[in-house]
């Protein structure tokens, strides 16, 4: 086991036995909203990391630290380049060829499907660098509305 699976390990080992509770997504009047809430904010929420997710990689059951999965750490506009596709509209609605499949365009549901198990609409297997994430119905459907309403503002 590396050494970087031991300290994952450790910090996920650490928030279990501290008994840590990860709150709900503020709302903008700083009052938490309900968990099933479907909503943009809540995808922002889920996206930033203030709704932290449950992430393992491929073919390890370690959870993955909940400042370590955030989609922005990878997917925001300060990591342009450095990891994955930015996440907006025009990259998920347009047809485009993605890790050397044909070309392809996401729908919700095909989100949901890479998120949770790597495979995309064009049915090639995602990085094992990407998480794959245990979403519900309600967290995949604010975060995919987060990510398609077109507002753009979610590349902080």
């Amino acid at each position: 086991m590396t050494m970087r699976m031991r300290a994952m390990r450790a910090s996920v080992l650490a928030v279990v036995l501290g008994g840590m509770a990860a709150p709900g997504p503020a709302g903008t009047d700083g009052q938490q909203k309900p968990p099933s809430a479907w909503s943009r904010e809540r995808g922002e929420a889920i996206f930033f990391g203030r709704e932290p997710l449950i992430g393992r990689l491929e073919g390890d059951n370690a959870v993955i630290p909940a400042e370590l999965s955030r989609c922005a750490n990878c997917h925001g506009s300060s990591t342009k380049g450095q990891a994955g596709l930015r996440l907006d509209r025009s990259t998920l609605l347009g047809l485009k060829k993605r890790r050397g499949g044909p070309p392809s365009a996401y729908t919700r549901d095909a989100f949901c499907r890479l998120v949770g198990t790597g495979v995309d609409p064009a049915f090639v297997i995602a990085a094992r660098e990407m998480p794959r994430y245990a979403l519900d119905e309600a967290q995949c459907s604010s975060l995919w509305t987060y990510l398609t309403d077109g507002s753009e503002s979610h590349a902080r």
